[in-house]
């Protein structure tokens, strides 16, 4: 009984000292990290405002991520642009000019009150839509979920996932979902990869363009850019 008394205070001990991964043994020890963020505006909005879908590529039919990764550094400057993952080098490119329209204007990331250098990534989505609504895959989850549909709901958004994979809410509301049917190991997975998205991720610009071929020539339409804030 006393072998298995001193089994389980450890294990106690090993787990609160690792919750998080922002707390040590000692409980004046916490650390607090607060996010980087651009100063003059929402930065996402920002880039909403400045990106273009380049032309050629809509009517090549080109569409993907453009994954682009900085560093802001304890100073509050950007460094380190760099391209991690794009399906064209014209979508690049917008990206790019959308991203060097920003002024040097950034507050640096902080632990424990302290300015740090710190890796950030920016998502440009450039989706082409056939249809004028772009699908809430959310909504039609928590509707499927009213009627106890949950392993569609499920699938509803494991497909918005593979889609969009740095759009951190579809993660929480697939988490509920596990949650309530009883999968709590893929629920708390689901968390943290939320979790991971909302502090490396600073920006998501979803960029979608509906494409009309008219009789005579083909006619492109740009109908509309959302933004999604990726809270600090």
């Amino acid at each position: 009984m006393k072998k298995t008394s001193i089994l389980l205070i450890s294990l106690f001990v090993t787990i609160s000292s690792v919750v998080y991964g922002q707390t040590t043994q000692k409980s004046d020890s916490v650390q607090t990290f607060e996010k980087a963020k651009y100063l003059k505006e929402d930065l996402t909005a920002f880039l909403g405002r400045n990106v273009n879908y380049p032309d050629q590529a809509l009517i090549n039919n080109i569409e993907g991520d453009v994954v682009l990764s900085l560093i802001i550094n304890k100073n509050g400057k950007s460094d380190s642009l760099t391209i991690l993952k794009s399906p064209d080098l014209s979508l690049s490119t917008s990206s790019i000019i959308a991203f060097n329209r920003a002024d040097e204007a950034w507050g640096p990331s902080k632990l424990n009150g302290n300015p740090v250098d710190r890796k950030y990534n920016i998502i440009f989505r450039y989706r082409i839509s056939s249809g004028t609504v772009v699908p809430d895959s959310r909504g039609k989850a928590a509707e499927l979920c009213k009627k106890n549909k949950y392993e569609k709901a499920i699938d509803v958004l494991d497909k918005a996932i593979r889609d969009s994979p740095y759009d951190y809410e579809l993660f929480e509301s697939r988490s509920e979902i596990k949650a309530i049917i009883g999968d709590s190991v893929g629920s708390k997975q689901d968390l943290i990869t939320s979790n991971n998205i909302k502090n490396e991720v600073m920006s998501v610009v979803n960029i979608y363009n509906r494409k009309v071929e008219s009789p005579i020539q083909k006619t492109i339409i740009r109908t509309e850019i959302r933004t999604v804030e990726v809270h600090h």
